[in-house]
Parts: C-alpha cells; structure tokens; sequence
C-alpha cells in the first residue's frame, strides 16, 4: 500500500501445501519490480512478529524520502526561501555530505 509503504500478502493452507514460500512469494514481488525501467534493484522483507515494531521502520523511510526530495531539489537548482522550506535540515546534512565528497 503506498500510505503504509507495507505490501499484503495472505497464503492459504493449500498453496502452502503445494510449495509457496515466502522465496517464492519474494521472487514474483522482485521480478515484477525489476520490470519497471528505472529500477535496477530490489529487495523484499518479510516480518512475521506481530509486535514488530513498524513505526520505527517508518521514521527510516520518511527520512529516505526526505534525503530524495532534497537532492531532488538540489539537483534541479530550484530557487527557494530555505528559511520556509521543511525540508532545511535534510538540506543541510545533504549539503555536508556533498562538500565533503568533493574534497
């Protein structure tokens, strides 16, 4: 689902019974991603623990989103007030890591 950034996927018993694993599950997920031009790699997690903690794995994705919004917006130059922009301090680390790359 792209709100909760988490796929469904419910086996029944007779699949099961028949040689569905999650490596086959994984590899249809994979192979149909790979199909999608600009995707060069992928990989699949599955968490079966009901008490995963997802909502620690959310803060790593909206900062990942975050990380390409600002290149995105670096890369394309855009001219904008950063004393009103959200997305500042993503900015600012970016910017760091970019400079001391170049040195």
């Amino acid at each position: 689902s792209p709100f909760s950034k988490i796929e469904s996927v419910k086996v029944s018993k007779s699949a099961l019974k028949d040689g569905l694993s999650f490596y086959h599950v994984g590899k249809l997920y994979i192979d149909e991603y790979l199909k999608i031009p600009h995707i060069k790699s992928a990989t699949i997690l599955f968490i079966t623990k009901k008490d995963f903690p997802f909502n620690e794995i959310e803060k790593i994705i909206k900062k990942e989103e975050d990380i390409t919004l600002t290149l995105d917006h670096l890369l394309n130059k855009v001219k904008m007030d950063c004393t009103s922009c959200s997305l500042q301090q993503i900015c600012n680390e970016v910017e760091k890591l970019i400079t001391k790359k170049d040195n």
